[in-house]
């Protein structure tokens, strides 16, 4: 795989997690109160995280060839850690139908 489809993937992966992330916060935005308290540390660091993985595929999109593997790994290792943090609030609210049900 050369540089611009490593780029390329890494954009599509990137753009599925902060459309995941949207729907996520409009979940968030209708559940109850209390589960809005409970997850809301969870999707203020996600929102930290987003940032960081934004700044890291910027940076990606205009390095030289000699650091694109470099900041390809580290944009790789952001959006796991993103992805991460999606499927932990998701889980709170697979939870919360397991339990309504």
């Amino acid at each position: 795989m050369n540089a611009q489809d490593v780029k390329q993937n890494l954009h599509t992966i990137i753009d599925q997690a902060f459309t995941e992330m949207d729907a996520l916060k409009h979940k968030v935005s209708q559940s109850t109160s209390e589960l809005r308290q409970n997850i809301q540390g969870e999707l203020h660091a996600l929102e930290v995280k987003k940032q960081e993985l934004e700044t890291r595929m910027a940076a990606l999109r205009s390095a030289t060839a000699d650091k694109q593997e470099e900041l390809s790994k580290a944009v790789e290792e952001s959006a796991a850690s993103f992805r991460k943090g999606l499927k932990r609030i998701a889980a709170v609210f697979n939870e919360e139908s397991e339990v309504q049900k």
